[in-house]
């Protein structure tokens, strides 16, 4: 099996491809920075790639290299980025680029690969969405809007890639164990429940395998995903005093301490 990972230095991308690597699968690892990464799974046919996922012709160069491979079995769009705040505080140009890379990256990439018949018969997309889009994520509308389109995306995508044989893997993961979410959370946060990118990897490997449509790794994020579509109002709650509320707290405390 061939697989192109995106956001593939760090956090749940790094663990994907460690995951794929150990079952001696094919990787093309796609990142936009290799440096101060923690080192990978090593295998012969583990092929780095750096592109910036925000730049069109940097996506066109990535499948250009990808073509000169030859085909693949399984894309994961996992790559992405977070902007956090309130709302009205956050640069436009910040939240711009979450859109870039979290939304319009997966659709020009899919297009390009699909266009230049880069994705195998029988090949599945994998998209990698955000329990957001069952509980909302305050402070993060931006993210939580990117993440959102992308499920859409690849729901509408699907019937489509049938007669191709192309499926399509949606997945919803809860807050992980990586920098990444670290960098985001409420400086109160302290990461309990978070769940081990590496347990999230083996989850959506056995999910590939399997063929599922969707996927909520993680008992706790299957609680919440349950709580998101039976008790919006409940949710919202939630996420307004666990995550909101504190997100603000941080940033009062980062503009009190910037230098004047």
């Amino acid at each position: 099996m061939r697989v192109v990972i995106t956001g593939a230095a760090r956090g749940l991308g790094a663990a994907l491809t460690s995951r794929f690597l150990s079952a001696r699968h094919s990787v093309i690892a796609v990142d936009c920075d290799w440096q101060n990464c923690k080192p990978g799974a090593q295998h012969e046919a583990h092929i780095r790639l750096q592109a910036d996922l925000s730049d069109p012709s940097e996506i066109a160069g990535l499948v250009s290299s990808v073509r000169e491979t030859g085909s693949v079995d399984v894309v994961i769009h996992n790559a992405g980025i977070n902007a956090t705040g309130p709302f009205d505080q956050i640069a436009v140009s910040a939240m711009c680029r979450v859109i870039e890379v979290n939304l319009r990256a997966p659709i020009l990439m899919t297009s390009a690969l699909l266009k230049q018949q880069l994705i195998a018969e029988n090949g599945t997309l994998v998209f990698i969405g955000s329990l957001s889009s069952h509980l909302s994520y305050p402070g993060a509308a931006a993210y939580a809007a990117s993440k959102d389109g992308l499920l859409s995306f690849a729901r509408s995508l699907t019937p489509s890639l049938a007669k191709r044989n192309i499926a399509c893997l949606s997945v919803l993961p809860g807050p992980l164990d990586t920098q990444h979410a670290r960098r985001h959370a409420p400086q109160s946060a302290d990461g309990t429940g978070r769940l081990d990118p590496a347990i999230a990897a083996d989850k959506i490997y056995a999910a590939l395998q399997r063929q599922r449509k969707t996927l909520v790794p993680g008992w706790r994020a299957r609680i919440y995903s349950r709580i998101g579509t039976t008790a919006p109002w409940l949710a919202e709650r939630i996420m307004r005093k666990a995550v909101f509320l504190p997100l603000c707290e941080t940033h009062a405390e980062t503009v009190r301490e910037m230098p004047k």
